[in-house]
């Protein structure tokens, strides 16, 4: 899920400068808190030795005297990055934490897959036919997806338009992403031991998605993944 990209002092503050020049959105994560934005407002070194960040704190901000995880995505990456350390003190408009001994790669893979907590759910009407399927979405990915439901008419080749998912993430207080897409193929049908149910892979393209809203929730939990 994450890989340590930078470990050497001097190297994370120059990214952390960058982060600061470009005015980078952070997520700011913590244990049991809902994911929150902030920004770097300045780089302190405090005492004449140690280096300490100051971040933004919104008016309806919410800390905890614990740990923290920070993920943000600099203008022109495709890879979610981030660091973690602790809270240090809260101040009115700001919040201090420790500077990261690491900075970390978040999904390395290129269409990486992630599961859907429930209650992830799915319509699909198979192309030139007025049925209507529906089901849970299992897990999700840039590409494609896989669903479980009643589906024994589906055939390996056919063709899916459209195909709507409903897709929860763990931390209940978001509310669940809508992704939409437009035509989509299935690549593999396998009946389940038990039960009616089949287990379905869907290919698809960005081009016949609902491209935004799906990398959005794949970031998400990206996020949910890295802090769980």
């Amino acid at each position: 899920m994450k890989k340590t990209w930078l470990d050497q002092q001097e190297l994370i503050l120059e990214e952390l400068k960058k982060i600061f020049v470009e005015q980078v959105p952070l997520t700011f994560c913590q244990q049991g808190c809902m994911a929150q934005i902030s920004s770097l407002q300045e780089i302190v070194r405090r005492d004449g030795k140690e280096t300490i960040l100051v971040l933004e704190k919104p008016d309806d901000f919410t800390l905890k005297d614990e740990g923290y995880f920070v993920f943000y995505r600099r203008p022109g990456q495709s890879l979610l990055r981030g660091f973690q350390g602790h809270l240090i003190k809260t101040g009115d408009g700001f919040f201090l934490v420790s500077f990261p001994r690491e900075l970390y790669k978040v999904q390395r893979r290129r269409h990486p897959r992630v599961s859907t907590p429930p209650p992830s759910h799915f319509s699909m009407s198979p192309s030139r036919s007025r049925r209507l399927l529906s089901g849970e979405v299992v897990d999700v990915s840039r590409e494609g997806a896989l669903l479980r439901g009643d589906m024994e008419a589906i055939e390996k080749g056919q063709e899916i338009s459209p195909l709507s998912m409903t897709l929860y993430l763990e931390n209940d207080k978001l509310e669940p992403v809508q992704v939409v897409v437009s035509l989509a193929n299935i690549v593999r049908v396998i009946k389940e031991d038990e039960g009616d149910d089949h287990l379905v892979s869907l290919q698809f393209w960005q081009k016949n998605c609902d491209h935004q809203a799906l990398e959005q929730y794949l970031e998400w939990r990206a996020i949910e993944g890295a802090t769980g």
